[in-house]
């Protein structure tokens, strides 16, 4: 009905145009004959847009029919008992004010869930930070870590021997491991084994998705030099950053003081490391839900 209405109004306008033009020109015939296509417009507009008016109001009958349907539907007695509650008022004006009471109550448990996810979320992230940064060091058997040091070299393909100035890759009879985040290749003892996840915080790993038993998992490691891996702890003065334009992690200095020290036992210094990708081979990342949890807390 709508376009209809449009398309008269339309249809006015261009016979109206074509009136003045008329009797610009002076031609009678033409003034009456633009004259009463004129008046037949305007007729067939007044009935489209009575249609229109028709429409609506039987548009809003269908609203309120629907409405009644329902209210019938939710009390099958209505029939019998709107004869009986004239003195309560109209049962369908009930149905509607029960509606918007129930939208009302809706809303309300929208926003407390809301406020409950953001709670939830904020003690998620204060555990994972109290899981990252603990107060107290467990005290770890030589064999454990020997194991869990041997588990990263294989993973990240890092043992290797010198033979005079040369290095070959070896993953069991290795005396020298390179460090993941400056490349060098160190003596072993001179490369740690650092846990993402602390050991200390082994029984936090379920808020992480992972199980106590994951702490020594190789995916909860990275081999790195030990001036790397001394600030790598609390209070956090680096981190490791996603870069999504070349699909790998780098590595960040967030401590401006850092900048100008050596890394041991390394010559390079942590500006010469900032930005640097991580040296490991594809397909081998940790666990980047520690990485980017870590990250979090540090910045």
């Amino acid at each position: 009905a709508e376009a209809k209405v449009a398309v008269a109004e339309a249809k006015l306008l261009a016979t109206e145009g074509k009136l003045e033009q008329a009797r610009q020109s002076g031609d009678q015939a033409a003034v009456a004959k633009h004259e009463a296509a004129v008046a037949e417009a305007k007729g067939d507009k007044d009935t489209v847009k009575a249609g229109l008016d028709r429409a609506i109001r039987g548009l809003d009958l269908a609203q309120e029919v629907h409405a009644r349907a329902l209210y019938t539907g939710a009390v099958p007695a209505v029939g019998a008992a709107a004869t009986h509650r004239g003195a309560e008022g109209d049962p369908f004006s009930a149905f509607l004010q029960r509606q918007e009471q129930r939208d009302e109550r809706l809303a309300q448990r929208d926003e407390m869930l809301e406020l409950g996810m953001a709670a939830v979320a904020d003690l998620l992230r204060s555990m994972r930070y109290r899981a990252m940064c603990p107060d107290k060091e467990t005290v770890r058997t030589t064999e454990s870590q020997v194991a869990f040091k041997r588990a990263l070299v294989a993973r990240y393909q890092a043992g290797f021997c010198r033979k005079g100035k040369r290095f070959i890759a070896e993953s069991t009879s290795y005396t020298h491991i390179q460090c993941a985040v400056t490349g060098w290749k160190t003596a072993s003892p001179q490369c740690c084994a650092g846990h993402l996840l602390p050991h200390a915080s082994a029984h936090d790993a379920l808020v992480f998705g992972l199980s106590p038993d994951d702490i020594n998992n190789e995916r909860n490691g990275l081999l790195l030099a030990q001036g790397i891996e001394k600030v790598m702890h609390p209070p956090l003065r680096v981190c490791f950053l996603f870069d999504v334009l070349h699909n790998s992690w780098v590595f960040a200095v967030l401590d401006p003081e850092l900048m100008n020290q050596v890394v041991l036992p390394t010559r390079k210094r942590f500006h010469e490391l900032h930005r640097k990708k991580l040296e490991i081979p594809q397909g081998t990342s940790p666990w980047k839900r520690l990485l980017w949890v870590h990250a979090e807390h540090a910045i």
